[in-house]
């Protein structure tokens, strides 16, 4: 599946895609999302209205990672949807999303789990760059 551009807004897009929306065969709602850069991350329901809707009999749910690149062009803000089943190359999923829904590719949960991990590492080894720097500061006072 390829982009659809739109001559929306960044907000009115996000909008849009976040909204309720339904047939007769079935009703899609958004439980939670994370705007992360460019990568809208949603925690998606899918209620089956009919049999048959998503392998599911009426009544019955599903709840699912959704992903939605975005991205701006001439023709203004557009986006690209993937799922987790499709095995996504981005990873910046929040980690409660994870325990909110089934597994349907463990293999990209993994790479998840290991982008915040360095993240985080990152973001420990950057507080102890700015400690350090700190510091040193401290020390260069007290020998003025």
């Amino acid at each position: 599946m390829g982009w659809l551009f739109t001559g929306l807004s960044r907000t009115e897009l996000i909008a849009g895609l976040l909204q309720l929306r339904g047939n007769e065969a079935a009703r899609m709602e958004t439980l939670r999302h994370a705007d992360c850069d460019n990568v809208l991350w949603s925690v998606v329901r899918i209620t089956a209205l009919q049999d048959g809707v998503a392998h599911l009999k009426a009544g019955q749910y599903l709840d699912f990672i959704r992903c939605d690149l975005l991205d701006c062009d001439r023709y203004g803000w557009g986006y690209k949807t993937l799922e987790e089943a499709m095995g996504p190359c981005y990873y910046s999923c929040p980690l409660e999303f994870l325990d909110m829904t089934p597994v349907q590719c463990q293999s990209w949960r993994d790479q998840v789990r290991r982008h915040h991990a360095l993240v985080l590492h990152g973001e420990r080894e950057a507080a102890k760059a700015r400690a350090l720097a700190a510091f040193a500061d401290k020390l260069v006072d007290r020998a003025d």
